[in-house]
């Protein structure tokens, strides 16, 4: 794990901008009088914060095909369906471990341990880009773009013990590299420094509550989009 790393920029506001939108769940959705376009910023924010908390509930309530299947189910059946989700998440998890002995990431369908990787909530955040707005199958659905900077310039070092071994993702986009604190300097790896994930956010459908109005359809990032990490340049 890394420490001593610097709090993530307002621009990725984390675990409070979850507590405040799981609160939200049995209220009416914030969408119904708003801006789909923040909207759908704020329900990727949701899921990017469930992740770094490890909040399987939360990553529940954003997961839209998770949300349709349990839909109509009685209370047991929904608890079934929902520790099995669990350890789907579970499972993820695992991978990135996995990741950090055979140096290459697989990105599972959540992007749990694509984010992960990446250090989400670890100094690493997100910025939104752009959301494009169509209608198909009766379905209101918004293609989200977002960037990742790994934020690499931000890592202080200094206060782990020597031999300590920590991951960065690397480049090009999938490699995970492990770095010895003490023996191996940052400048001289060759790391990620941001990334862009494509999004496919839908409207929540009848009777599914969303904190926002909108639920995660599905995630992936582009690694056609991926930037070297070049020390003191400013990602944008």
């Amino acid at each position: 794990m890394i420490r001593n790393l610097p709090r993530a920029p307002r621009r990725f506001p984390g675990g409070a901008r979850v507590l405040v939108l799981l609160g939200l769940l049995f209220a009416p959705a914030i969408g119904s009088c708003s801006n789909p376009k923040r909207d759908v910023n704020l329900t990727v924010e949701g899921y990017l914060g469930a992740i770094q908390q490890r909040h399987h509930r939360a990553l529940a309530i954003f997961w839209a095909p998770y949300r349709r299947e349990v839909a109509g189910l009685s209370e047991a059946e929904a608890a079934e369906r929902l520790e099995s989700f669990r350890q789907r998440i579970e499972t993820a998890h695992a991978g990135f471990e996995k990741a950090k002995q055979d140096g290459a990431l697989t990105p599972d369908e959540l992007g749990v341990a694509l984010f992960r990787a990446l250090g989400i909530g670890k100094g690493a955040y997100s910025v939104p880009l752009d959301a494009v707005f169509e209608e198909a199958g009766g379905m209101s659905i918004a293609r989200a773009r977002t960037r990742v900077i790994t934020n690499l310039d931000g890592i202080n070092l200094d206060g782990l013990p020597t031999g300590v071994r920590i991951y960065l993702m690397g480049f090009p986009f999938g490699r995970l590299e492990r770095i010895a604190v003490g023996y191996e300097e940052l400048n001289e790896q060759s790391l990620l420094g941001s990334v862009d994930i494509d999004w496919t956010v839908v409207k929540a459908g009848p009777g599914i509550a969303s904190p926002t109005g909108w639920l995660i359809e599905s995630l992936a990032p582009d690694p056609a989009s991926a930037v070297e990490w070049v020390p003191g340049r400013r990602e944008r």
